[in-house]
């Protein structure tokens, strides 16, 4: 994987988002359209961020042992992870980051052409 199975998986999402792109009407490009998908994509770095956080916290403090997936209470713990990781990700788009990425859609910035102007 390490020496050409990266290269292979970027050409298929590239291959992916080319036929997204281009075919507005394929399957792929109207999947790509669906409403969880787009919301999960907005807090997607949120969940990348806390993740792991969460997870080992859940594991330390509910299952008090070294993690096995071995029976139904050790899943329970990993959904309810997963569940935790989503809400407290959506909490932190709506109340940090999508007020910040509206704050830096009004922000004016100063452009190189300005900045010799305003001398």
């Amino acid at each position: 994987m390490a020496t050409v199975g990266y290269d292979w998986l970027a050409l298929f999402y590239l291959s992916a988002l080319i036929l997204a792109l281009t075919d507005t009407e394929s399957w792929l490009a109207r999947a790509m359209r669906w409403e969880w998908l787009r919301a999960l994509g907005r807090i997607a770095y949120g969940v990348y961020l806390l993740h792991m956080l969460v997870y080992g916290l859940c594991i330390h403090y509910l299952c008090r042992h070294r993690y096995t997936l071995g029976n139904f209470f050790d899943f329970s713990v990993t959904l309810a992870a997963l569940v935790l990781t989503l809400i407290i990700a959506s909490l932190s788009w709506k109340y940090f980051g999508e007020p910040v990425v509206k704050w830096g859609h009004h922000a004016h910035y100063l452009t190189a052409s300005n900045a010799t102007h305003s001398r």
